[in-house]
């Protein structure tokens, strides 16, 4: 599946899929069988005990891991959105002091250069923005919704459906 880019279809990810899902009930009923038949009979259920503890700890060192690679991914395209010179609005996150920001890089009359709020106040303004920027296959149009919170996200989702209507109706 390392082959894997932006023209594949539903089939090349379904089939490997299937064949995964194959085979790992054709390989764990065979481990169960080797790892069960050297083991004493008395001994049966605390060895069933080991193996399911090992087994759900494998499963759960695997999901944190890809949960972390996830994240770290995440947070570099988001890095690099707040990079594009060809927006107008940027998102700036500052972690350690617990604040956030939008700036707008194409200031018009009566607009403010910045947008800031403070997360870790108990009432707080959220921000979002909405971005039509190219795909990456490089043509067609992608819609971007960002914000300093899900509440800025949603609210800039709202805001383009809103749009659409008053636009289409």
């Amino acid at each position: 599946m390392s082959s894997l880019n932006l023209q594949i279809s539903k089939i090349d990810i379904v089939v490997p899929r299937i064949v995964q899902v194959l085979r790992v009930g054709i390989i764990t009923v065979p481990i169960s069988t080797v790892i069960f038949r050297f083991i004493p009979k008395t001994d049966s259920s605390q060895a069933a005990g080991l193996y399911a503890l090992m087994r759900n700890e494998g499963g759960s060192l695997g999901i944190a891991f890809v949960s972390t690679m996830l994240q770290r991914k995440s947070q570099v395209h988001q890095q690099m959105l707040g990079h594009d010179t060809n927006m107008n609005f940027t998102f700036k996150d500052n972690s350690p002091q617990q604040t956030s920001s939008v700036i707008n890089r194409a200031l018009r009359l009566g607009e403010r250069l910045r947008f800031d709020f403070n997360k870790s106040g108990a009432s707080h303004t959220v921000y979002g923005v909405v971005a039509l920027r190219p795909n990456l296959r490089g043509f067609g149009k992608i819609l971007i919704f960002e914000g300093t919170s899900m509440a800025g996200t949603e609210a800039a989702a709202d805001l383009s459906s809103t749009m659409r209507t008053c636009f289409h109706s």
